[in-house]
């Protein structure tokens, strides 16, 4: 239904008896999909087969126009009640809005997602949970954000450990938005102990390990052929998050402990980070 006004096209879907809306919106989808360059099946491993996992595009090459259709199949199947179908299309377009910064339409789209039957695999659940809080939480909606954030750590339970320190540094990075430190300081650190890393208790032992982290850096500024960018990144992974966590939580620090405990914080991250060839983690 095409029409130059969104509240005549609103009027006029609200005279359509929803049954028929349904087919209308079913028969819709079918012809948008029956025009996609990209077939069916291959957008579904894209969605659901773990490529993006870190909201980053994997092997489909997708078109503009496409990607258009793509988020008009997400609308259009979810409005037919077609959740499956639709959680394929909306997951790729909210993605996809994430990486535009376009917020609004990514957490329109999440929510489509999130309207997925119970049997979809928890590991897609809680992408979906934990995308749409972090969204939630970039256009300030805390509270919101909290609920569905939580719902993703509860989904990330027997997970391996990248995947429950993420979200708990998510969980972090929302309480120091909030102005709750403590939380803040409290998930973050549970984070770094899930990767094998431990951030100390003691006003002497955080002396101490400044030292030795001075003692480290000095080392990479003398030696950098030797010390520097030396490890592959293949198996980076586990170091690259604790270096985020790391960066957080010096931010933290800085607004809620002394000066030689934020100190530690960021010269830990940048010693880890240095290891490795320029990544985006050095940059910040």
């Amino acid at each position: 239904l095409e029409t130059f006004h969104d509240r005549i096209r609103e009027a006029a879907l609200g005279q359509i008896e929803t049954p028929r809306l349904r087919q209308t919106h079913r028969r819709l989808a079918d012809v948008i999909l029956a025009a996609l360059q990209v077939p069916f099946d291959d957008l579904a491993r894209e969605a659901l087969g773990g490529g993006l996992a870190d909201g980053s595009p994997s092997g489909v090459s997708i078109s503009p126009r496409d990607w258009q259709r793509i988020f008009d199949l997400a609308n259009h199947y979810s409005a037919a009640d077609e959740y499956d179908r639709a959680l394929v299309f909306a997951l790729l377009a909210a993605e996809q809005a994430r990486r535009q910064h376009s917020l609004d339409i990514a957490e329109r789209q999440y929510l489509i997602a999130s309207q997925a039957p119970a049997g979809a695999d928890a590991a897609t659940r809680y992408r979906i949970a934990r995308g749409l809080g972090e969204i939630r939480m970039r256009r300030g909606n805390y509270r919101a954000a909290r609920q569905t954030l939580e719902g993703a750590r509860h989904l990330a339970q027997g997970e391996p450990p990248l995947v429950t320190a993420e979200i708990e540094g998510i969980l972090g990075e929302l309480a120091f938005k909030q102005g709750d430190m403590i939380s803040a300081s409290q998930a973050i650190e549970r984070g770094l102990s899930q990767l094998g890393y431990t951030v100390p208790r003691r006003w002497a032992t955080y002396a101490a390990l400044v030292l030795w982290e001075i003692g480290v850096q000095t080392l990479h500024t003398w030696f950098p052929r030797q010390l520097v960018g030396r490890q592959a990144r293949d198996d980076a992974q586990r170091d690259l998050l604790a270096v985020r966590l790391y960066s957080r939580l010096a931010r933290v620090f800085w607004f809620s402990r002394g000066t030689i405990k934020k100190f530690w914080a960021h010269l830990r991250e940048l010693n880890l980070v240095e290891r490795y060839a320029p990544t985006l983690e050095l940059a910040q």
